[in-house]
C-alpha cells in the first residue's frame, strides 16, 4: 500500500496537476477546484487546523474496513458520504489549488519526520496514528485522483 512520502509527493503533485480547476468527475459532483480543496483540507484536518470532526465510526469501520483500506486489500468506495454530526447540511470546501495542496503536504511531511506530526482521530476509523494517517492520505489522493482520470 503505497504512503505518503518525500520520495513521491511530485508524483502525486504532477497527477494532481493534469485536473483542471472546472474538470467533471467520473463520478460524484466536485469540480477539480473542489477535490483539490478538500484533500487539502482533509491534510489540514491533520494538522489540527480544521474542525474536529465527530467520530462516527463503529466496530466494522475500525476494526475491519480500515485495515483492509489502509493495506490496499479494498479500494475506497464511490461517492461515500463524510461524516457531520446529524441535521447538520453537507461539508462544503472551498476551492483549492495546487500551490495551497504542495504546501500542506509538505507540512504535514515535515511535522511526520520531526516526529510532530500529531494528527486527531479519523471520523470512522478513530485513532489511526501518525503512519497509517500518512497511508491513508496516499489512498485518499488515488481515489480521487482516478476519480478524475488522473
Amino acid at each position: 500500500m503505497p504512503i505518503l512520502s518525500e520520495s513521491n509527493v511530485q508524483s502525486y503533485l504532477d497527477r494532481f496537476a493534469k485536473v483542471a480547476p472546472d474538470a467533471t468527475p467520473l463520478w460524484g459532483k466536485m469540480s477539480g477546484a473542489q477535490m483539490l480543496g478538500h484533500v487539502t483540507m482533509t491534510l489540514l484536518y491533520t494538522l489540527g487546523e480544521a474542525p474536529l470532526l465527530q467520530f462516527r465510526g463503529n466496530f466494522k469501520t475500525q476494526y475491519i474496513y480500515a485495515p483492509l483500506l489502509l493495506n490496499g486489500i479494498l479500494k475506497f468506495p464511490k461517492n461515500v458520504p463524510l461524516p457531520r454530526a446529524k441535521n447538520q447540511p453537507p461539508l462544503k470546501f472551498p476551492d483549492g489549488d495546487l500551490a495551497g495542496l504542495k504546501t500542506a503536504i509538505d507540512r504535514v511531511l515535515a511535522d511526520a519526520k520531526a516526529g510532530e506530526f500529531r494528527p486527531p482521530h479519523h471520523p470512522y476509523f478513530g485513532n489511526i496514528g501518525p503512519h497509517r494517517w500518512l497511508k491513508f492520505h496516499a489512498a485518499h489522493f488515488n481515489h480521487h485522483l482516478s476519480q478524475f482520470g488522473a
